[in-house]
Formats: C-alpha cells, sequence, structure tokens
C-alpha cells in the first residue's frame, strides 16, 4: 500500500513539473501546500510567520524558491510565508522549482540567498510608497513642498533635498503634522534651510527630542542657539562639550543642556 502512495505521489509531482513553465532553465509552478517540506537542518526557526498570517494578501505574497527531490518540494526561500500558508489552509502557492539540486547544494543556495539582491533605500521605499498614495507618506510630502524640501534625490541636481527620510518619517510618527512642521519651522528660522546638513539625521532628531521633551514653545530659545552657528560646527561643539562621540546623542545632550540653564 505505502509503495502504491508513493508511486501516486511521484505520479502526481511528475505532472505538476511537467505542467511547469520553463524560463532559462527554472521552472515556475503553482505548488500544493501540503507537498511543500521545511529542511529544519538549515531553515530559520519559526518566527513571525503569524504577522504574515495575519496580513495575508495573494497578490502580495510573491514567489517562494523550491528544490524538488525525493517527490517532495523543499523550501529554500518562503519558509515563513509557507508556514503562514499552512495555518490559513491555502491550498497553493506560487514557487521558483530547482531540479535535481542536492541537500548541501540546498543548504549553500539558502545561505547566499541575499548576495545578489540590492536593499531597496529608504528614499526609494519613500517614493514607492508616494505612488502607493500611503496617508503618512502623502503627508510628509505635502508638507516637504510647503516647505520647498525635495524628500527625494531623482534626477533633480538642484534644491534642497533631506539628507534622512528616516529620521523625518520618525519625527511625524512621533509628532504629527504639527511637530514635523515644527522641526522645519526651526531649521528655516535659524537660516539652516540652505546650510550644509541643516536637514540631516543629527539634526532632525534632535529636533525630534526637543519637541517631545520641552514642546512648541522652546523654539524661540532653540532658534537663537542655532542662528549662531552652522550644523556641522554645532555637532562638533557638542562632541567636545559633551565628551560624548556619538553625534546624536552629544548633540542632544548639549542643547538639552543649554535650553535648562
Amino acid at each position: 500500500m505505502e509503495a502504491v502512495l508513493n508511486f501516486s505521489l511521484a505520479k502526481h509531482c511528475e505532472a505538476i513539473l511537467r505542467n511547469a513553465k520553463e524560463m532559462n532553465g527554472v521552472k515556475f509552478a503553482e505548488l500544493p501546500v501540503d507537498l511543500l517540506v521545511l529542511d529544519e537542518e538549515y531553515q530559520r526557526p519559526e518566527h513571525s510567520w503569524r504577522q504574515i498570517a495575519t496580513n495575508w494578501n495573494d497578490m502580495l505574497v510573491g514567489t517562494i524558491i523550491c528544490s524538488y527531490r525525493d517527490c517532495r518540494f523543499y523550501v529554500i526561500d518562503g519558509a515563513t510565508r509557507c508556514r503562514a500558508a499552512k495555518f490559513l489552509g491555502k491550498e497553493t502557492i506560487n514557487a521558483i522549482v530547482y531540479t535535481d539540486l542536492t541537500l548541501e547544494q540546498e543548504a549553500d543556495l539558502f545561505a547566499r540567498q541575499d548576495e545578489n539582491k540590492k536593499l531597496v533605500t529608504q528614499s526609494e521605499k519613500f517614493n514607492a510608497h508616494r505612488v502607493a498614495k500611503l496617508a503618512d507618506v502623502l503627508a510628509i510630502d505635502a508638507i516637504c513642498k510647503e516647505y520647498h524640501v525635495k524628500p527625494v534625490r531623482g534626477r533633480d541636481i538642484e534644491g534642497v533635498f533631506l539628507t534622512s527620510i528616516t529620521a523625518v518619517k520618525a519625527i511625524y510618527a512621533a509628532h504629527g503634522e504639527t511637530g514635523l512642521r515644527w522641526a522645519f519651522d526651526v531649521i528655516q528660522g535659524s537660516n539652516w534651510h540652505d546650510a550644509r546638513g541643516g536637514y540631516s539625521s543629527t539634526i532632525l532628531y534632535m529636533l525630534k527630542y526637543v519637541y517631545g521633551q520641552f514642546g512648541a514653545a522652546a523654539d524661540r530659545a532653540l532658534m537663537l542657539i542655532l542662528r549662531n552657528t552652522q550644523p556641522y560646527m554645532l555637532v562638533a561643539q557638542a562632541q567636545v562639550a559633551t565628551g560624548i562621540p556619538g553625534q546624536k546623542r552629544a548633540l542632544i545632550t548639549y542643547i538639552e543642556g543649554a535650553l535648562t540653564k
């Protein structure tokens, strides 16, 4: 009976591979989830699949990578998605399928899967989210236009650009539109709009901290400090005065001391 089952499984798998689309020697197939195997010898331990299951979207799942051997499809890339799919009772998932790989070759491919991938930058993500019309990104983009700051350096070579999208998003997440406008008002009120490093990560995180700790009323006292220097000079002065090598921590400590005198 077991031999019959194995024979049927082999026939089923062969049919899947036979009907798979092939491009440049690689097969593309819709694989039954119950035929997927996660080899615990090299796969990641279980993590974060519940979050993927909660936010599952068939259109956004993408394609996993598998290796076919021993009448099974061993998952090389996409284990977390597979765990979520099994939990949700999904019947199939799209996959790239390699054949004739050994276990050792699978493990090596798993280890090297990120080597030829270029990470998406925060600026590229911001631009994509702007196209996708995410509400917070559109709000930040509108404020940047209002203050004549360009959030993403594309083909433009002229203008004032943000050095850190991440810092701006952090201000917006913590303090909303009011806090971000306040930060830009302080920068421009200090005549730093065109200054080198005026919109740097170090300066923006300092402004986020000041707004959170001292509130909007600290703007005048802060601008009195900033107007007498330049961003890079202030950061250097803060490091010397505090003895703290990290730029952000040194600047926050220095400004906090100046505002509490």
